[in-house]
């Protein structure tokens, strides 16, 4: 069966408007400040979104009658950012229905999820000690670490551990490296990309690189 009109007037309308399908990643932020990580299950005309409901998210909404004003950012799969300001409405025990007023912002992948930042890290490379570093900027696909002394070799592969912000968790994670330099302290810099990435450390990730601020510290997790 050919593809209904009003399908494809939705989905070209929604590409312009850069808005989120089903399946991007969504972060809810509250005028309060909270904010609440969720999962867009559906798209739909007049710019309405079913989101799935964070359980915390939810004991915020029991009760509620009124539509609740919130921040909504979006990444879709192509790593690119937006953020709109909307409403929350019709909580249900799963989903939570929002309204999208209008786009506040857009950001490319490489714009949206590379943060500059200066955090401390501790790793361990296959069949080598351990050694220490700092984080220049980190993505949803990756990190690069600047440290001194001999750097590593392309294709090296160990457990990374750092922490996300001040009084933030620790992350460990599993990379493997894939570029090296030498920079003009003698020292080097790598290209680190992630591997089995699991989704809580992931959701993390997300959450973290959703902030605006442009910088961020944090130490080296224990």
């Amino acid at each position: 069966m050919p593809p209904d009109g009003s399908d494809i007037t939705l989905k070209v309308a929604n590409a312009i408007l850069q808005m989120p399908v089903s399946g991007d990643a969504a972060n809810v932020s509250l005028e309060d400040g909270s904010e609440f990580p969720s999962l867009v299950k559906e798209a739909h005309a007049g710019r309405n979104l079913v989101l799935d409901l964070p359980r915390l998210l939810g004991d915020r909404l029991v009760g509620v009658q009124e539509d609740v004003p919130a921040t909504l950012r979006f990444v879709d799969a192509a790593f690119t950012r937006t953020t709109w300001v909307g409403t929350l409405y019709g909580c249900s025990t799963s989903t939570v229905n929002a309204h999208l007023l209008r786009i506040t912002e857009r950001v490319t992948r490489r714009q949206a999820l590379r943060k500059p930042i200066d955090l401390p890290i501790r790793y361990k490379l296959h069949s080598d000690s351990y050694r220490w570093g700092t984080v220049r900027d980190l993505s949803i696909g990756g990190f690069r670490v600047a440290g001194s002394g001999p750097g590593p070799n392309v294709g090296d592969h160990g457990e990374f551990s750092f922490t996300l912000g001040m009084g933030g968790k620790p992350v460990r994670v599993a990379a493997i490296v894939r570029w090296v330099r030498t920079d003009e302290t003698g020292g080097y810099q790598c290209g680190l990309a992630f591997y089995k990435l699991p989704e809580a450390v992931r959701d993390l990730l997300l959450a973290y690189l959703f902030e605006k601020t442009g910088q961020a510290s944090g130490a080296v997790a224990g």
